[in-house]
């Protein structure tokens, strides 16, 4: 017993203060140029059958702040957003895969939310999983999110019932357990 105690002591959370800065497995990328990846993947897309590697090659090994860098710089060169140009040049699971790569934290868990109360019944784990384990600023970014996603939601749509409940579940949430009454 104290054998694997001690291990468990020596090898438990050493290193946790650089930890803290990065959530999950992918780090920003060294040398990291975000002008030139959006080259690279403006090549990937238009070549002959779409490089799909050297999409995900591209997109996966970069933090999600240098995916939202190359977005930018991707727009500025090209003129068309990157998520635009590769929903036209991919299909399918890897499309949907690549366009959540391109979204923040808080704009893909509001795309969660959307897709939790859409059409007849709710979601409920989804629903649980997100507003339970978000900080507090995590939830107040994805209100914002969401509430953007309404807005590009009513554009595209004479329906307003499902994005209003959304929008209350949030606030609601928010009320009851992040402004606590004092």
């Amino acid at each position: 017993m104290s054998f694997f105690q001690e291990f468990l002591n020596q090898s438990a959370y050493q290193g946790i203060a650089e930890d803290l800065a990065f959530q999950g497995t992918v780090r920003p990328a060294p040398q990291f140029s975000a002008s030139a990846d959006a080259a690279v993947l403006d090549k990937a897309i238009k070549a002959r059958g779409v490089d799909e590697n050297t999409i995900i090659e591209v997109l996966v090994k970069r933090s999600n702040e240098q995916r939202q860098q190359i977005k930018v710089a991707y727009l500025q060169a090209t003129g068309k957003p990157l998520d635009v140009a590769l929903k036209a040049a991919l299909s399918g699971e890897l499309e949907d895969v690549v366009l959540a790569l391109l979204r923040t934290p808080a704009q893909y868990d509001a795309q969660l939310l959307n897709l939790a109360m859409k059409g007849l019944g709710t979601d409920e784990d989804t629903l649980v999983e997100i507003l339970a384990s978000r900080t507090n600023k995590e939830i107040r970014d994805l209100k914002k999110a969401y509430k953007d996603e309404i807005n590009k939601y009513h554009q595209n749509s004479n329906s307003t019932g499902e994005a209003e409940t959304i929008l209350f579940t949030v606030s609601w949430f928010e009320v009851c357990f992040l402004d606590p009454v004092v």
